[in-house]
């Protein structure tokens, strides 16, 4: 059985450091750099929210035999305040930033989330 997530406005918070992710204004080139900072509700409650849903055409992508799609849900992220998608660009680089871009639907705009299972069984 997979995991799902139902779709909602999301904080999404490092486990180790309790930083949540946040979108910053975007350059003159329309990318918003993502960083992980301390949750403030009050300066940056907007920046630190995000939309996660299923995306719609993950299905299609299997067909297409993508990379991105083989298996489990596929999500979309997209930030409140600045209607922009979690983006890692065209790259499958590891260490590669993650960016804020325009929505366009591309394979490096779609996310797929597997449940963690910690040491010692949990």
């Amino acid at each position: 059985m997979e995991d799902t997530i139902p779709p909602g406005a999301y904080i999404i918070r490092n486990q180790g450091t309790s930083a949540v992710l946040q979108i910053n204004s975007q350059n003159q080139y329309g990318v918003a750099p993502i960083t992980a900072n301390i949750q403030d509700e009050e300066k940056y409650r907007e920046q630190q929210i995000w939309w996660i849903e299923a995306d719609p055409c993950y299905k299609e992508l299997n067909t297409l035999r993508e990379m991105t799609a083989q298996e489990g849900g596929v999500y979309r992220i997209s930030n409140i305040a600045r209607s922009m998608s979690l983006d890692q660009g065209h790259s499958r680089t590891p260490g590669r930033a993650v960016i804020g871009y325009e929505h366009h639907g591309a394979p490096w705009q779609l996310w797929r989330f597997r449940r963690w299972k910690a040491y010692g069984g949990g």
